[in-house]
């Protein structure tokens, strides 16, 4: 993928968590690192559930890979912006590390 392509910086993150003093787990988030991503919308999807309608956007994003994010899997994150994507799956194109393509949810995953 050409240098140009890659225009949005974006912000990888990974969870940790901690328990409280109950027991009950929280989840905050560390960055990981700031690249350049081609963000890439791949499909709308509607669906309704319980009494309400929802929606998510799938999108494609691509950074090259690096040293950094070599451990990324579907437990973490992208943040662009205000905007957060749960990371569905990681693929590294032709597994050469040059490029890898992150598989996207726009929203948090509700736990």
């Amino acid at each position: 993928m050409r240098a140009g392509k890659l225009k949005h910086l974006v912000t990888i993150q990974s969870p940790t968590g901690t328990r409280d003093a109950v027991g009950e787990r929280t989840t905050s988030w560390v960055d990981v690192d700031d690249v350049m991503a081609a963000i890439m919308p791949v499909k709308v999807e509607e669906r309704f559930v319980a009494p309400q309608l929802r929606g998510s956007i799938t999108h494609k994003l691509h950074i090259r890979y690096s040293s950094e994010i070599a451990g990324v899997d579907s437990t973490w994150r992208v943040v662009y912006g205000a905007r957060a994507f749960t990371i569905d799956g990681v693929r590294d194109i032709e597994e050469r590390h040059h490029m890898v393509e992150l598989l996207c949810t726009e929203g948090l995953r509700e736990e």
